[in-house]
């Protein structure tokens, strides 16, 4: 699954390197799009050519805050329908991807995959597609039947995939991938950047009792339905605690109805999207992912960094490798509202134990460094764009 890699000069940087043009169909805050406009935010910083698109103009809200220099455009003027964005997105989107040299789909469904694929091969560009999630269970949940079958096919003919944990690889091999075209690159943190934006904002100081903090968008594969009903066993257990989990998202009237039904409302809050969460999380007596599936959530690394001691359900591979299989953080069966009031139990009763093990998980966190993610990232891209060149280059050649 290795691919050949073009080589660096005697400073670390490509000896030559794409223009890159990320393609996203919002900016609505997500892991993925963090980690691409990270990505972005470091190669820019390199002196790289790359860029953002932007297919759609999200509303107000839980938007992800670009940063500098990272430059942006966008494919329709203001929130619209998705009839309504797909032509001025694809034709602004076409005059744009010109300029590059690969077309990189920031995500595994949505608007920026299917305009980037479809732009990508009318103007014979290299087309990358980052995997962050499992694609199957992704498309099933988000994308709409009529372009389920689109997405499937995007994904099958792309040139490169880059998957950030290797659990996600048979997916995209099953669609036809061929195996050489497919990379891991797991997501890295800058532990300093971390621990200072831990610093900047309020976190909560009146708490009378420990704190359990969990964050994402709130949808039904994070299992916050399952985290609240765990936070009720281990309350009726006389453990006294809270629960806060930080997010939005389309299930806020469920969980808000189940919050009610099991009468938590005193010990469990929702306060919607944060744009930065970390000195909230940085107060936590513990961190929990509920997760059902994952791939390696940027959450659970900055929870490492900040020393917070990790629950989390085997949702990936990846999440079991940073934990080191129980090693570092407490691990527990996914989809179970038992298992989490297990693993909260235990935890909440050990609070000396937790600290040593989140001290060695920091160790841990040096193999997930931000730097060496963006350039291993870079290096994928730019093995696909050498691949496809000479694809074209034989094609040409041929009588």
């Amino acid at each position: 699954m290795s691919n050949e890699i073009p080589p660096r000069d005697s400073t670390g940087a490509m000896s030559s390197h794409p223009r890159i043009l990320v393609v996203l169909e919002s900016l609505r805050e997500n892991g993925a799009v963090r980690m691409m406009l990270t990505l972005l935010k470091e190669w820019n910083a390199a002196g790289l050519a790359a860029s953002l698109f932007v297919v759609q103009q999200a509303p107000d809200g839980d938007l992800a805050v670009v940063p500098e220099p990272v430059a942006v455009t966008t494919g329709t003027r203001r929130p619209a329908r998705v009839r309504a964005t797909i032509l001025p997105g694809m034709w602004r989107l076409l005059r744009e991807v010109r300029q590059y040299d690969v077309v990189v789909s920031g995500s595994e469904i949505g608007l920026g995959l299917l305009l980037g694929y479809l732009t990508a091969r009318i103007t014979r560009r290299t087309f990358v597609v980052a995997v962050h999630a499992h694609i199957e269970a992704t498309v099933q949940q988000w994308v709409p039947r009529p372009l389920r079958g689109l997405t499937r096919a995007a994904i099958a003919h792309c040139d490169a995939a880059v998957c950030a944990s290797a659990d996600l690889v048979p997916d995209v091999l099953q669609l036809g991938v061929r195996p050489g075209a497919v990379t891991v690159v797991r997501n890295g943190i800058s532990v300093p950047e971390v621990l200072a934006r831990a610093q900047v904002g309020q976190s909560p100081t009146n708490a009378d009792s420990p704190i359990v903090i969990a964050t994402g968008r709130l949808s039904r594969e994070k299992g916050f339905d399952h985290l609240i009903a765990a936070h009720s066993e281990v309350l009726r257990d006389g453990i006294r605690h809270q629960l806060l989990i930080l997010g939005e998202g389309p299930e806020r009237p469920r969980l808000e109805g189940l919050i009610r039904d099991l009468n938590l409302t005193q010990t469990v809050g929702l306060p919607g999207f944060l744009a930065n969460p970390l000195p909230i999380m940085s107060a936590g007596a513990l961190y929990c992912l509920s997760s059902i599936r994952e791939g390696l959530p940027i959450a659970l690394l900055e929870a490492a960094a900040l020393g917070v001691p990790i629950l989390a359900t085997r949702a990936s591979d990846a999440v079991i490798e940073l934990l080191g299989d129980g090693l570092y953080g407490d691990l527990v069966e996914a989809g179970s509202a038992h298992a989490l009031a297990a693993g909260l139990r235990r935890l909440l009763k050990q609070p000396e134990g937790r600290r040593d093990r989140s001290a060695q998980l920091l160790g841990q966190l040096r193999s997930y460094d931000m730097e060496a993610m963006c350039w291993t990232y870079l290096d994928a891209i730019s093995a696909a764009v050498e691949r496809s060149s000479l694809r074209t280059s034989t094609t040409t050649a041929r009588p």
